[in-house]
Formats: structure tokens, sequence, C-alpha cells
């Protein structure tokens, strides 16, 4: 397991590692996100088409919360290889090859790997606890055995944070230290009332340094769990409950969607329609950028999607325009889409594959039409 570079700026993976098993495992991982992806996007079409002929599939929406558990926590474990998890930029204001630098990078993955290490021992429990339960779906297939991904997925995640830390093996053997310690000051939850402040500090600098949100998010939840003497098998629990949500189906395909779009280029031809429509009126620009945002997130549903496809194009044409740096930072028109139209806006074509959202209507509202009006 080789140290992976730094995150292209244009998206693109990074290099295939040198050794055969690690190739192997990345192929593997590759093949397993694909296959999950496809069959979170085919099962709800399926049902979507066969439903006026009165066909279904059978328990698909069963299957469908374990095929979105499994799409969630393998893009979790290759964003942790390629380093694609949301993290704070403040560590880039240190030199690369600065110590302050080297030694943040090291705190930021011994909290990373002791927090998803607890983690990877939440999820044993919550699958050994749903394996005395005994929950089968059609078929046979016991649900314990198809949740073993969160503990297989935490495991190689807190490896992996570890292997990161450092291109010296002493920085690696200090964040792979730090699994067993958060073990060890587990053990006396009475005493971590008195270190609530320093714990809790050590957590955000980490965050600051690099550590990635979730990381510290779940890290103060853990550590709180552990202060009070809860079972921190209610974390995994809950994560496992919010991945069983029906309506969350609709998110990947969603980002499914808005990346064949911007592949497509249909950014590009959004782009040129509006800019011939509206480019001749006054303030014509800030209008095209707010309609194309908006256009385009309302099927995408994700604004994010938005910036990546639209951002690179709009943002030369608002500097040609030497409009001020802060309206052209990437805020205005991500809450142009996001904000205005595309959160209020009917669900898209991609949401309405989801069974679970058959059924939902979309009722406009005064706010939503002001929304759509440029300066209300």
């Amino acid at each position: 397991m080789s140290e992976a570079p730094a995150a292209a700026a244009d998206g693109s993976l990074s290099a295939p590692p040198d050794s055969a098993p690690a190739r192997l495992l990345r192929g593997l991982e590759h093949a397993l996100l694909i296959g999950t992806l496809l069959a979170a996007a085919l099962l709800p079409l399926a049902d979507t088409l066969g439903r006026p002929f009165g066909i279904h599939v059978p328990a698909g929406a069963d299957y469908l919360k374990q095929v979105v558990l499994w799409l969630a926590f393998l893009g979790g474990l290759v964003a942790t290889r390629e380093r694609r998890h949301l993290t704070l930029s403040t560590a880039e204001l240190f030199g690369e090859t600065t110590k302050v630098r080297r030694a943040g990078r090291v705190l930021a993955a011994a909290v990373s790997a002791a927090t998803v290490g607890v983690l990877t021992y939440a999820a044993v429990g919550l699958v050994i606890a749903n394996r005395e339960e005994g929950r089968v779906l059609l078929g046979g297939v016991p649900v314990w055995l198809i949740e073993c991904v969160m503990p297989a997925a935490l495991g190689l995640m807190a490896l992996r944070f570890a292997w990161a830390a450092s291109r010296r093996s002493v920085g690696r053997v200090i964040a792979l230290a730090a699994i067993p310690a958060a073990f060890a000051i587990a053990l006396a939850p009475e005493r971590l009332a008195s270190f609530s402040w320093p714990i809790a500090v050590v957590i955000l600098v980490a965050l600051v340094l690099g550590t990635p949100v979730f990381v510290a998010m779940a890290a103060l939840a853990l550590f709180f769990f552990f202060r009070d003497g809860l079972p921190v098998t209610a974390v995994t629990a809950e994560v496992y409950r919010l991945i069983s949500s029906p309506t969350l189906p609709a998110i990947p395909l969603l980002t499914a969607c808005g990346y064949v779009l911007a592949e497509s280029q249909a950014s590009l031809r959004l782009l040129r329609f509006f800019k011939s429509l509206l480019g001749w009126m006054p303030g014509g620009l800030a209008v095209i950028v707010i309609a194309v945002c908006a256009l385009f997130t309302t099927f995408t549903g994700g604004s994010g999607i938005t910036v990546i496809a639209v951002g690179g194009l709009v943002l030369p044409m608002l500097k040609e325009a030497a409009t001020p740096r802060t309206s052209r930072s990437g805020s205005s028109p991500r809450r142009a889409a996001s904000g205005c139209c595309s959160r209020r806006a009917c669900p898209s074509s991609s949401t309405a594959w989801s069974p679970a959202r058959a059924s939902t209507t979309c009722r406009p509202t005064s706010s939503s039409s002001r929304a759509c009006c440029p300066g209300s």
C-alpha cells in the first residue's frame, strides 16, 4: 500500500501503485464501486419501468438500501486512498517541506486513524448484534453478511490514514499507535471529564492541520460517548440508519447525472444558449450565471456538482468583465443555484427513478417564485 500523491487538480485518479497486491486491491475497489453504482441506478429504474405493467423487483427497496450502504463505504475507501475527503485548506498556509507541516500531517493522520479505528470496532459490534438478530433478505441473504463492508472498509481506511501520515516509518508508527491509545483512553471514562477541553483542542487543531471534517465530527461524538459511558456502537447504528433512509439513493444518482452532464459538455451548451438569449441586456452576465447554475443544478440536485461543471466556464467570463472578486469567488453562483431555484424546483429526472420519491409532488410557494427572480 503505497502513499498516494496529492489529489490532482483536474480530478483524475492517482497513478497505479507499483506492487501487484496494491494494484489488485485498487482494481477490486473500482470494480465493486462501479458495480454498486450501476445496481443503485438499475434497481429503481427497473422498478419504475415495470410499474405500468404491474411488474416490480421483489425486495428491491431492501436490496437498494444495502447497495447504498456498500456505495457509501466503498466511496469513502476510495476517497481515503485518493485524499479527496473534505478538509480545511488552512494546512496549505505552511510550506510543504516545513517541520510544522510534517508534524501537522502526522497529528492529523493520528487523529484520523484513531477515530476510524474506534468506528471499526463499533461497526464490528453492530454486525455481531445484527447477526444475533438473524434478519435475512429475500433469497436467504443474511443482512449481517452484507453489513460486513462497514468494518472492512473502515479498518482499511484507518490503515490508509496511518500510512499517509509520513513518508518515514516513524510518523506512520506514531499514527498507527494512536489507535490503541484511543482505546486506552476509553478504559477510564471517569477521568475523561477532566480532559474534555485538552482533547477537544487537539481534535480542532488536527482539523485545522488536515484531518477530514467527518473525522473531526466523529471524534468529538465518540469522545463524549466515552465520557458518558455510552456504547460507541450507537454511532455506527445511527450511521446505518441514516444510510438506510429511503430517500438517500437519490443522492448518488444525482451526482452521477451531474458528472455525465458535465462530461457531455451540457454546461457549455447551456452557457452558449443563455449568452445568446440574455447577453444583450444590461447586467446580462449576472443573469446568465444565475440562469445556467439554477437550471443545471435542477437536473443534478447538488450545488457542488454545479460548481464543478459550470464554475470553470463562467469564471473566465466574470474575470473578463472585471467583476469584483467577492462576486466571482464561486459562492455567488452556487448560492444562486442551490439557494434560490434548484432546491425549490421540482425533483429532477434522476430523483424520479427512486420508488420512494415517485409519489412526491412539488408545491410551488410564493418564496419559490421570488427566488427565481434575480435581485429579489
